[in-house]
């Protein structure tokens, strides 16, 4: 076949472009990152649900979890019910809530936060005095500057920035007018005002602090609740909630004095404090302040095993101290001591990891602990761990290697321990040029049924061992083949049950997916390479597949479930397609999503004049099945609904005394049922949302008009 010349003039354009995107794409996948190209300035010591950050020089938002680098310049924001917080180098913590965005830009002594809406709360050590540079957050024309105090920012309506100092001072500036707060002021800047409103703040918690995280390793944490002395208020109460709507109370108590202590579970609580004037008698609500309890176990000693012993003949031996993990700690403390007590340290080792190893220590008894310790909310907690001994021998004969892993009482299933093998690994001494594993059935070693040779550290064994508990000890090998005492015993055991644990949906558990809505199934790895394959049947024997989904990860996705019991379990494949793993059997029932809500009054479209009216009416039919009713406001401006206000109703009616907040225009209101359990806290079902709006006009002499949810809901 012969080219003509265009056809060389096809195939040469094509060769170049080829080229020039290949070089391109070179030159792009090995062009530094954008995280390389910034310093890192703090890391996210705590995220929940959504928390995502953008690089300067990238468009693709990421994930973000506990322990992520922050970089200069990085973009963080959260979602709806989400959260994160940040402690920065200089031990500034900033808190993002819901629907929040920052960009920040640190240089050297300074800090420059630009503040793109949501609620923002900043915390500065007091500790760090003349360390801390200015702090500055800017939003529109609005800047705030503090050095060493604790703040809150939060966008309003109409572009409007709320800032409130609890702690130190702070100067607010909008456009060319600049207002100084000291503690206890709360301002409010607009955009072309020409003033900045700034009111004290009558009722004045103290602690806990705005945004607080509390740790604690108990089931419950005791928190002391704090205030400023009230004036001229009468009738003071506090108020604890799990949600900010004060509709899900667990604490409330008179302001007797300046403290309150009580108990609380692990969870999000929000507390306020209320009073009456001492003048009209009219009720003043106080801030309303969100604290967070996390509950956080004592680091687990997995090695060296309690009362060890370690014998060696020249030099001190390395041990190898190692402990279990957590993302919210940012250092571990390792004590060792003399004393059972501790109260005298010998030695003392700070870590961010989960192991370090130790070489000065002398023949003796030794006792030791790990300390986690974990900088949040402004305070330092520091949760220690058991004490475990530990004693060193010196021997006349040759050290034996100390064993490091599996720790004592570790479990391997029976079909990992055969294809993937099991890691021996230990700590050697002295000049050893190899070391011989045993493994036996019996403690005290008079059959042995394995046994492996290694110059190196480690063994990595694949055996088809029977279920049961096996010892293992590890015995050092010198020039001229002298042999060393065998090491300590340490215990395994091979299970022969399935170890894919089945997370969610729980067994047994109630869904109420919305049509088309995906549920979500997920499981925890096991440590052996292969496909997961999710099978959901509706017969217990898996007789027929509903779905049927192949995946390689630890969750997968399914949808349109109709109304009735299913059953789900996972099952794992090698390369070969041969099953290697199996999950159990779990249930979980598909119910109908609530019905709708039907609005009965006002009827949609309605005009209330207040000049003539003194209670307004909201009546709906009542569900059977629901226990919660969530109420929303909203004023129509411009064609876009602007929130006013949320209210939740249970099985009690709810009064409100003056409904002037709603404003005249034209409001909508809508309405969203609920079957909720474990008293409110976990939403079964919900319905879809209900919505109508009504007129309200309010002639210029206001009066108080009650607002009324009918304390016996229409029913069919």
């Amino acid at each position: 076949m012969r080219f003509t010349r265009s056809d060389y003039t096809v195939f040469s354009a094509a060769a170049v472009v080829i080229i020039v995107f290949s070089l391109l794409f070179y030159f792009d996948f090995t062009a530094p990152s954008a995280a390389g190209q910034e310093r890192v300035v703090g890391s996210i010591i705590f995220a929940k649900h959504v928390a995502q950050r953008k690089y300067a020089s990238q468009v693709v938002w990421e994930d973000v979890e506990k322990k992520t680098p922050v970089y200069n310049h990085d973009a963080i924001r959260t979602a709806g019910q989400s959260e994160a917080v940040l402690r920065l180098n200089d031990g500034t913590e900033l808190t993002l809530n819901e629907n929040s965005m920052i960009i920040l830009s640190m240089d050297t002594d300074a800090i420059d936060i630009q503040f793109r809406g949501g609620t923002l709360s900043t915390r500065r050590d007091e500790e760090s005095g003349e360390r801390l540079g200015a702090l500055t957050i800017s939003s529109g024309e609005s800047t705030v500057t503090m050095k060493n105090s604790d703040l809150q920012v939060s966008s309003g309506k109409e572009d409007e920035i709320n800032v409130t100092v609890s702690r130190g001072s702070a100067t607010v500036a909008s456009g060319e007018i600049v207002q100084n707060l000291e503690e206890r002021q709360k301002a409010v800047t607009r955009p072309g005002s020409e003033e900045i409103a700034v009111e004290n703040i009558t009722l004045v918690p103290l602690a806990p602090r705005p945004d607080a995280i509390i740790i604690t390793p108990e089931i419950k944490a005791a928190i002391q609740f704090a205030w400023a002395p009230l004036g001229p208020e009468t009738g003071g109460v506090i108020e604890v909630s799990t949600n900010t709507q004060f509709t899900r109370l667990v604490e409330k108590g008179k302001i007797d004095g300046s403290t309150l202590n009580a108990a609380f579970t692990p969870g999000i609580y929000y507390w306020r404090m209320q009073a009456r004037s001492g003048n009209g008698g009219n009720t003043i609500t106080g801030e309303t302040r969100k604290f967070r309890i996390i509950r956080e176990l004592p680091a687990y000693q997995m090695a060296p095993a309690d009362g060890q012993v370690f014998r060696h003949a020249g030099t001190n031996p390395i041990i190898h101290f190692k402990w279990t993990g957590s993302d919210l700690v940012q250092t571990y403390r390792i004590d060792i001591g003399k004393e059972p007590s501790l109260k005298r340290i010998y030695a003392s080792y700070d870590t961010q990891g989960y192991d370090i190893a130790v070489d000065s220590l002398n023949s003796g008894i030794y006792y030791w602990r790990v300390t986690s310790i974990i900088l949040a909310g402004g305070s330092t907690y520091r949760i220690q761990s058991k004490i475990r001994s530990l004693k060193i021998e010196k021997s006349l004969s040759l050290a034996p290697p100390q064993p490091v892993f599996p720790p004592d009482r570790d479990v391997v299933n029976r079909t990992i321990l055969q294809r993937k093998g099991m890691v021996f690994s230990w700590d050697p001494m002295g000049n050893m040029t190899g070391c011989r594993l045993d493994v036996s059935r019996s403690m005290d070693f008079s059959t042995t049924i394995l046994t492996a040779n290694s110059k190196t550290n480690f063994i990595n064994l694949r055996s088809k061992l029977e279920p049961g508990w096996y010892y293992w000890r590890v015995t050092g090998i010198y020039a001229g083949n002298r042999r060393s005492e065998p090491s300590g015993i340490m215990r395994f055991r091979v299970s022969e049950g399935s170890t894919i644990r089945l997370v969610a949906p729980a067994d047994k558990g109630q869904l109420a997916p919305e049509a088309g809505a995906n549920v979500r199934f997920s499981w925890e790895k096991a440590d052996l390479y292969g496909e997961y394959v999710l099978q959901v049947s509706a017969d217990r024997r898996f007789s027929e597949f509903e779905r049927e989904t192949i995946v390689n990860d630890s969750h997968a996705y399914a949808s349109g479930f109709r109304p009735g019991t299913y059953y789900w379990r996972v099952i794992m494949k090698n390369p070969e397609g041969d099953i290697v793993l199996s999950s159990a059997s779990h249930s979980f029932i598909v119910q109908n999503v609530l019905s709708e809500p039907i609005i009965l009054t006002p009827r949609n479209g309605a005009i209330f004049d207040f000049k003539n009216i003194n209670e307004l009416d909201l009546s709906w039919k009542r569900l059977k099945e629901a226990n919660l009713y969530k109420i929303r406001f909203y004023r129509m401006e411009k064609n876009r609904a602007v929130f006013i206000a949320e209210r939740d109703i249970g099985n009690t009616p709810l009064e409100i005394d003056d409904i002037n907040f709603l404003g005249e225009g034209k409001i909508l209101w809508s309405i969203q049922a609920f079957e909720t359990a474990d008293n409110g806290k976990r939403i079964v079902r919900k319905s879809p949302i209900s919505r109508a709006y009504f007129e309200v006009r309010i002639p210029q002499e206001r009066k108080k008009i009650k607002f009324l949810t009918p304390k016996v809901l229409y029913t069919e």
